[in-house]
């Protein structure tokens, strides 16, 4: 995400913040104490607040590495926490699992807060400011997992109703519904935010329509991909390469060709893939004389011509991939990417 850095790492995950975020903490400092969340007291909260955000994402993240899915990141924002998985888990039960991991981390955490804080009032009594300071942070932490749990897509809750529709009646469908659901939601919240002048809630509503709608999008370029062959998407004839050919060589070679991703084919088998982001960490090295084969990605199944392209779209998110060659009765066909599947319900 840009205008992001990174802090730390958890778990090999690196937590970072978006430059909005110290907005926010600027917008806490200057506000008048008497509101309950301005001043240091109140920074304090907002800092404590971000700290189990941060905790919910990795609930989010920690579980999905049991599907076997890697997180990116985790970037904190203004309006929250966001978790960069690579994909959803591909069964609907596997994407309620890690939906609801994000929820029940924060009930988890505000129940251990809570504790702490009766703690705190029967040795330090009511009146401290370490159990004021606890017990807001337990109410909050509580209020954040029962708040993602409304279902509406992009939220927790939405994604939890997705997994249920979708052991029904499939993803297409169950992403369908719930988006419908999430704008209707979306609605109710800018409606309640415009009418008691609740700035926040109106920022979380325009998130979470812009959200639902873009759920929404993808549903239906699936229903549209299920119908057409992959050769149709195409690209060919498309630049290949050996493992043997240098990145020097390679680098020169894609100065005549817009081709993004090139497949990498040894004596007519294909052995992976490169692109252009690939040379360049090795190219400021220096690193003209290095082979294809070190630097070469491996890929899923290829695409075959005749299977529906949806299937070799849900497969390119699986593997964070953005092209994947064709392979015909053995031989490379062409290439598929993003960018054309993208445009090929109108031009395909």
């Amino acid at each position: 995400m840009k205008w992001s850095f990174t802090i730390m790492q958890i778990s090999g995950i690196p937590i970072r913040i978006h430059l909005t975020f110290f907005l926010l903490l600027l917008f806490v400092l200057l506000s008048p104490a008497s509101t309950g969340f301005g001043g240091p007291e109140g920074l304090l909260i907002v800092l404590g607040v971000f700290v189990g955000v941060v905790i919910h994402e990795l609930g989010h993240a920690l579980t999905a590495r049991r599907y076997d899915i890697n997180t990116r990141s985790i970037t904190l924002l203004p309006i929250g926490g966001v978790a960069a998985l690579d994909r959803m888990p591909t069964k609907p039960s596997g994407e309620i699992v890690v939906a609801a991991a994000g929820p029940l981390t924060s009930f988890g955490l505000a129940l251990l807060l809570g504790g702490i804080a009766a703690g705190s009032y029967f040795t330090l009594g009511a009146e401290s400011y370490l159990t004021h300071y606890l017990s807001t942070l337990a109410f909050i932490n509580g209020f954040l997992g029962a708040f993602n749990l409304v279902p509406a897509l992009p939220m927790d809750g939405g994604r939890i109703l997705r997994g249920i529709l979708a052991s029904a009646k499939g993803h297409t469908w169950g992403t369908e519904v719930a988006g419908k659901v999430g704008q209707v939601v979306a609605i109710g919240f800018g409606v309640i935010g415009l009418f008691s002048g609740n700035f926040f809630l109106m920022l979380i509503a325009v998130f979470v329509y812009l959200g639902a709608n873009a759920e929404r999008q993808e549903a239906e370029l699936e229903r549209t991909l299920k119908d057409i062959p992959a050769w149709r998407a195409m690209l060919a004839p498309v630049y290949w390469t050996t493992p043997e050919e240098t990145l020097g060589s390679l680098s020169s070679s894609l100065r005549h060709t817009m081709q993004e991703d090139v497949p990498v084919i040894d004596q007519g088998r294909l052995v992976g893939m490169v692109s252009r982001v690939d040379l360049i960490p090795a190219l400021k090295r220096e690193e003209f004389d290095v082979r294809v084969s070190d630097i070469v990605r491996q890929i899923p199944q290829p695409a075959s011509p005749a299977e529906p392209l949806v299937d070799v779209l849900r497969r390119m998110r699986n593997s964070n991939l953005f092209a994947l060659p064709v392979i015909d009765q053995g031989r490379l066909a062409g290439l598929i990417t993003r960018e054309k599947i993208g445009r090929c319900p109108m031009k395909c």
